[in-house]
């Protein structure tokens, strides 16, 4: 409303309240049509709020209890924990598995065999920690099919070399402990494919890795990487191997070498025995029950390590080929866990955590144990509970809504009259004003009977006595307590109650009652299952709230839902009608400006003449 100014004309009216007054029948209409408006935004706010909490029990809940592996729990108990630990899966059979393992999966430890800094250095860098010359080398370090050249710069610290080689995103970790004075580099994967590898090295990043580092940078534990035999007897290496004729393989330790003659007609042992004889502290061996061939050091250091230089190209062939060795001079594998299970043998793993038909298995050592497999009654019945307080929860949301008290008298608040009132009234009057926006609402009254038929009837089609929810001891409340006293719980609309015996009971009986009940897949909803006819009818639900209120509280594109259309319907009137009533103030002012000139003018002319009276009366 403009500021107007009058009384100069002498008129003495008060033009601001005369147009109030004029225009407040008019307002009238237009405050009507704001509470109106307000309170179809009230609406569509709380179709929102239920909308959210349908649409988040459907997507979350309701899809978790059609999947198999949460209405179907099963616990896995082994006979020696510390042997092996284990889980079952959903679709693991209900059975007692048999299991020996004979080796551990494990990655490759590399350490720098003494402290590393000399005596009095500093490690502000690789140069004073150990007086290198100024520049850079390369490093490359491999681990299985990945590989990083690390560059290494004499001007950097040990901490820099460290964070090098952790960034390098090969599966290969370092560490500087300062209290040791020692670095260590391990892989972060486990098993026969896994490796450091320092072929490819420049001369200087192998010795600052030998000579600085004390790493060694060669195998000390060469293993098979898969069962070697191949032919069907043992008794000759050409038998088990399927090799013919004989030739010669070197190995050497550090300083120490041996020549290992290999002829087909000798037995695995006698190359056993061979090699240990040789006196270069390498240390053979054969196992029988995992099938696998191994040379490990027997001494230790930076010096040690076992290389097959000097060796012909049929004593690498046998090494690789038949024995499956890794050759490679800077090269070291970890090892595949080894074990049998359920009467298989021989069975490899890269890792000592695995999952076969169901049940995940966690090796700690090598043993013997069972693992026997069963349902998880406690589980199951923890889970049904957890759905049926959701489940309650939606409902009592949708039932707060249909039977919320409405206060008739209590409309929105206008700006005028919100200016005369304290914070704590506004809250209070529209507390009032905004109950029962939904009550009695016929499409939130069609979801709760929906939900409640789809709980309530029988599940077509499946095997066994329990077919309903009912039959699980899953029920709405009762009309009397069991002392035979009047019950209000039948009054909660359609809450579930669990009685845990019951439900117990029927577990026991048929332990995939639950998972049938819930998750039954039938050709229609008479045949499907609890979760599948809830998570079908809750989209249906969605789908008639957002024709009723679209999917969010906001309105300015909500185009197309009832709710959606009259609010933006209200903008249009308000607006319009804003522009009437602007229109009829402006008119009103005018008017009143029109009357305070004629006003004036009617004071001059009066003026005028009281003069000419004046005048002739003294003449």
């Amino acid at each position: 409303m403009a500021t107007r100014t009058y009384g100069l004309s002498g008129s003495g009216i008060d033009v601001d309240q005369m147009v109030k007054d004029l225009m407040k029948a008019r307002r009238a209409s237009y405050e009507a049509l704001i509470q109106k408006k307000t309170r179809a935004e009230w609406k569509k706010t709380d179709y929102n709020t239920l909308y959210n909490s349908i649409k988040t029990f459907r997507n979350s809940t309701v899809f978790n209890y059609k999947l198999e592996s949460t209405i179907r729990p099963q616990k896995a108990t082994s006979s020696n924990d510390a042997v092996v630990t284990a889980t079952a899966l959903a679709d693991a059979a209900a059975i007692e598995h048999s299991l020996h393992v004979d080796q551990l999966a494990a990655g490759v430890k590399k350490a720098s065999a003494a402290a590393i800094t000399p005596a009095g250095n500093a490690k502000t860098s690789l140069k004073t920690q150990f007086g290198l010359d100024a520049g850079e080398f390369t490093i490359k370090l491999t681990n299985g099919a990945d590989s990083a050249d690390i560059k290494v710069n004499t001007s950097g610290s040990i901490y820099d070399f460290v964070s090098s080689v952790n960034s390098a995103g090969i599966g290969i970790r370092a560490a500087y402990d300062t209290t040791l004075d020692r670095v260590f580099l391990y892989t972060t994967n486990t098993g026969s494919a896994s490796s450091i590898d320092f072929g490819g090295s420049s001369t200087e990043g192998l010795a600052f890795l030998q000579n600085n580092l004390q790493i060694n940078t060669q195998a000390t534990f060469r293993g098979s990487s898969a069962s070697i035999t191949t032919g069907s007897g043992t008794a000759t290496l050409g038998e088990q191997l399927g090799i013919t004729g004989s030739f010669d393989i070197t190995i050497h330790n550090g300083a120490s070498s041996a020549l290992v003659h290999v002829d087909a007609a000798m037995s695995m042992q006698d190359l056993v025995d061979s090699i240990n004889s040789k006196g270069i502290d390498v240390q053979a061996a054969y196992n029988a029950a995992t099938d696998r061939f191994t040379l490990q050091t027997t001494n230790s250091g930076a010096a040690a390590g076992i290389t097959f230089e000097d060796t012909g190209a049929a004593g690498l062939a046998f090494l690789e080929n038949n024995l499956k060795l890794n050759t490679a001079e800077y090269a070291q594998n970890g090892v595949d866990a080894i074990f049998d299970l359920d009467g298989l043998t021989n069975l490899s793993q890269a890792t000592n955590a695995f999952t076969i038909s169901g049940v995940s298995y966690t090796l700690k050592t090598t043993g013997d144990a069972t693992v026997a497999v069963a349902p998880d009654i406690d589980a199951t019945i923890t889970r049904v509970k957890a759905f049926v307080d959701e489940y309650n929860k939606i409902l009592a949301a949708i039932n707060g809504e249909l039977n919320e008290d409405v206060y008739r008298d209590f409309l929105p608040l206008t700006d005028d009259q919100k200016k005369d009132m304290s914070d704590d009234e506004i809250k209070a009057w529209e507390t009032k004003a905004k109950s029962g926006m939904l009550r009695s609402d016929p499409t939130l009254r069609n979801i709760l009977y929906t939900l409640r038929n789809d709980m309530a009837d029988k599940i077509q089609g499946i095997a066994g006595k329990y077919k309903s929810l009912a039959d699980l001891g899953i029920t709405t409340g009762k009309y009397f307590s069991d002392n035979g006293s009047f019950n209000t719980e039948w009054t909660e609309g359609g809450k579930l109650y669990i009685d845990e015996n019951e439900l117990r009971k029927a577990l026991e009986t048929d332990p995939d009652a639950v998972a049938k009940i819930f998750s039954a897949d039938g050709a229609d909803g008479a045949h499907d299952g609890i979760a599948s006819r809830l998570y079908d009818d809750l989209q249906s639900a969605l789908k008639k709230i957002e024709a009723s209120a679209g999917s969010t509280a906001g309105y300015s594109s909500d185009t197309t839902s009832n709710l959606g259309r009259t609010l933006n319907d209200y903008d249009k009137r308000i607006a319009s009608m804003e522009r009437l009533l602007k229109a009829e103030e402006e008119r009103y002012y005018k008017q009143f400006d029109a009357m305070e000139a004629a006003i004036s003018q009617l004071n001059k002319q009066s003026a005028w003449l009281a003069q000419q009276f004046s005048t002739n009366s003294n003449s």
